[in-house]
């Protein structure tokens, strides 16, 4: 890797990219400018392998497989626990739920960094009585993922931030009443937030389990 670039980290095991789109081969470059680590141990999933020759050129693994809720834990669990040291995951599926992800790392000990999670609405105003709308609907929501995660591994210390969005974020700007617009991001950080580059944030995590009915 350059010495151009600040190493603010080592990741001693093996690393697992899920998703290989265009923000995938936008965190790739991230991660070998500023982390060290053995290209050996780096395998990327993708159900297309349009993009593959990016990764040959490298010498990254790839692996041509959709995951799902049904596959996953099979799939992810022999590439985290081959060899020895702390593995790294990032996760950029659509198919499968960050929550579930995370849940299997923690159950393997992978996953030591330190989470924040938001929660956002679509567009549409809540129906509810009183003064309750979309803000207090998305900070509920991160809320209730929050119980979720640390009644499943997550430690209390590891969640660092719970914010609500309403619809300030959508996903779908386009078409700000879509149902995918309610959702959960959990956020993985850095292991040192000190040390994060200014002009690459932390890849956001997005939950595709359905955040409720409005």
């Amino acid at each position: 890797m350059s010495s151009l670039w600040p190493v603010h980290g080592k990741i001693s095991g093996p690393i697992v990219l899920i998703g290989f789109g265009s923000i995938g081969r936008g965190i790739l470059p991230l991660i070998e400018r500023h982390f060290d680590f053995d290209k050996s141990r780096f395998t990327v999933i993708d159900p297309s392998d349009a993009n593959r020759h990016l990764l040959d050129v490298r010498g990254i693994s790839f692996l041509q497989k959709g995951l799902t809720r049904e596959n996953y834990r099979d799939v992810l669990t022999p590439l985290l626990t081959k060899g020895p040291g702390q593995g790294f995951i990032v996760n950029l599926s659509v198919e499968v739920c960050s929550l579930d992800i995370i849940k299997l790392a923690q159950e393997l000990g992978k996953l030591p960094n330190k989470v924040s999670i938001e929660g956002h609405t679509d567009s549409k105003p809540f129906a509810a009585h009183g003064n309750y709308g979309n803000w207090e609907l998305s900070t509920d929501r991160a809320n209730m993922a929050r119980r979720l995660m640390q009644g499943n591994g997550i430690g209390e210390q590891q969640v660092t931030q719970v914010r609500g969005y309403a619809d300030q974020r959508l996903r779908k700007p386009a078409d700000p009443t879509d149902p995918s617009n309610r959702r959960i991001s959990v956020i993985v950080q850095y292991p040192n937030p000190a040390l994060q580059p200014a002009a690459a944030p932390p890849p956001e995590v997005k939950s595709s389990a359905p955040a409720g009915h409005k």
